[in-house]
Formats: C-alpha cells, sequence, structure tokens
C-alpha cells in the first residue's frame, strides 16, 4: 500500500469516526425563556431543544447551544413563559360527559325525529329523573317551529325535561309535579318553559 493512499484512507475512517460520535442537533430550540418544567427537581430553566418530536434537552441557554446545528431553527423567547403542550379540546368535563349519556338531538333535523329521541331516552330513566342535555338545532328543520312541550308530554309522563340548544342560547324544558296525595300530574303553567340566554 502506498505510503499517501494509507495516509488518506486513515484520515477518511478518522473523519466518519468523528462524524458518527458528533451527537445530533436539534430540529428547533427555544431560548431565553421562563422555561416550566414539571420536574420539581430542576422547576426552572432557560432553554429547550427538540428534535424528532421530542424533547431532547432542557436547560441554560449556555447548555442548549451545543444542540444548535446549521438547519436548527431558533426561537427567542424573550423571557416568555414555556410551558408543556397542553392539548385543550375545550370539553367541559360535567356537562360534556352528561350529554354522553343524554338524548342525543345534534343531528335530529325534523319536529318528529326531536321528539321520537327524546322518547326513547325518557324510556331508559328512572321515574322522575331529569332528562338534560341535548344540543338540538331547529335551524336543521328550517328554524321554526321552535320546539313545544305538546310534542313530547305524552312521550315523558314521568320525566322532567331541559334541554339546550346548541350554542346554548335557548333552552326548553317541561316539569312534572307530585300533588300533595301523590299523584302524578302536569303543571300546564310551566310546561315546556323557555330560557333564552343573552
Amino acid at each position: 500500500m502506498r505510503p499517501a493512499f494509507a495516509v488518506a484512507m486513515i484520515f477518511v475512517f478518522s473523519s466518519a469516526s468523528a462524524y458518527a460520535q458528533q451527537p445530533s442537533f436539534a430540529v428547533l430550540v427555544i431560548v431565553h425563556g421562563h422555561v416550566w418544567t414539571v420536574d420539581p427537581r430542576n422547576a426552572r430553566a432557560q432553554a429547550v431543544a427538540i428534535r424528532d418530536g421530542h424533547i431532547v434537552a432542557v436547560g441554560s441557554d449556555r447548555e442548549i447551544a451545543k444542540w444548535v446545528g446549521p438547519a436548527t431553527k431558533r426561537i427567542d423567547a424573550q423571557g416568555k413563559s414555556v410551558l408543556p403542550g397542553f392539548i385543550d379540546a375545550h370539553v367541559h368535563f360535567s356537562s360534556g360527559g352528561g350529554e354522553i349519556s343524554s338524548a342525543h338531538l345534534r343531528d335530529a333535523n325534523t319536529p318528529q325525529e326531536f321528539a321520537r329521541r327524546i322518547g326513547e331516552q325518557a324510556k331508559l330513566l328512572p321515574k322522575g329523573e331529569w332528562m338534560l342535555g341535548g344540543t338540538w338545532d331547529h335551524e336543521l328543520w328550517g328554524g321554526t317551529p321552535l320546539p313545544a312541550h305538546d310534542w313530547v308530554d305524552a312521550l315523558t309522563p314521568d320525566t322532567p325535561v331541559f334541554l339546550s340548544r346548541y350554542g346554548r342560547t335557548h333552552g326548553r324544558g317541561q316539569c312534572s309535579r307530585f300533588t300533595p296525595s301523590g299523584r302524578h300530574s302536569r303543571d300546564r303553567r310551566s310546561s315546556w318553559g323557555h330560557h333564552r340566554s343573552r
């Protein structure tokens, strides 16, 4: 083997070895921030390095600088807070959970279908238990008429009902009562009352 060729090969292999030992750079770094780490042992930091969709390092600006390569995107937080990712589906857990087990009226596109679904839901409820939720939308059947108590009275003889419109701008409800003798009767004066939020 010629000496010059041997030297060249040593250079190539040593370069490749050095390259293999070089840590991969981050795709993104965020610096100059107030980072909340959610780690009680090291709750605050200045900077974050991100690669392959994961946080790979958290520390000071100086510590994170070693993750910066030629193609690394750099965001200067300018002293602002940096928080872990939050996924906000904007679910109101109590009311959202209740609606899962209530009448599903969101796509009821006729008054008849609206009433049918309420009647079916009433069969699933114990006597006297309120039916809530609904999220009906009268625009699906042209905007008029609005729901009326006589659509559901015969279907919910033992079920008090209050159902909100999609978007919570309107509500419709009818309430049953028990007479002092224990007999069940409908209070027509308050049946299928109307609530409209401003």
